[in-house]
């Protein structure tokens, strides 16, 4: 879960960062010298990405996922026997802990949006407004096929 996470992190915040980089350089209205410097760009991929690691490892140090395996049957097969199992990983508080990084990567999301809808004028050569709405679509796509599945099975 933590590859995952920090995976997700790392993808919105830089497409962030340099969205924020392009709306202060295309909204400086008075077309003055503008810098924005590597400091405030690192700051939005620090801050979300210490914010999840930080949650990942208390959920690691408090309540860590533990692989279960159940056996649904046991049947005989002349001289062999066949086990029907299944496994997966389970903690005791995972939900609480999958909605505060969910709801981190959201405000992610959301925020990435707000800036690149904000500097949509600008040619797609300097912004990536189209790719980061269809990851937000396959997002998307991926929570309203699979959370029902997930539901069902789980």
């Amino acid at each position: 879960h933590s590859y995952t996470t920090i995976g997700w992190i790392l993808q919105f915040s830089s497409l962030s960062a340099k969205s924020y980089r392009l709306s202060k350089i295309v909204n400086n209205l008075g077309m003055q010298r503008r810098v924005v410097k590597a400091k405030n760009m690192i700051k939005i991929i620090v801050i979300p990405l210490l914010l999840d690691l930080i949650i990942v490892v208390i959920w690691t140090i408090i309540d860590p996922l533990e692989y279960v395996r159940e056996i649904e049957s046991i049947a005989m097969d002349g001289n062999i026997q066949i086990v029907e199992s299944y496994g997966q990983c389970n903690s005791q508080h995972q939900n609480w802990f999958i909605l505060t990084l969910a709801l981190i990567h959201f405000a992610l999301m959301v925020g990435t949006n707000i800036i690149l809808f904000n500097i949509r004028e600008v040619t797609s050569r300097y912004q990536e407004r189209i790719h980061v709405t269809l990851a937000c679509a396959f997002v998307a796509q991926v929570l309203v096929v699979g959370l029902p599945i997930l539901f069902a099975v789980g």
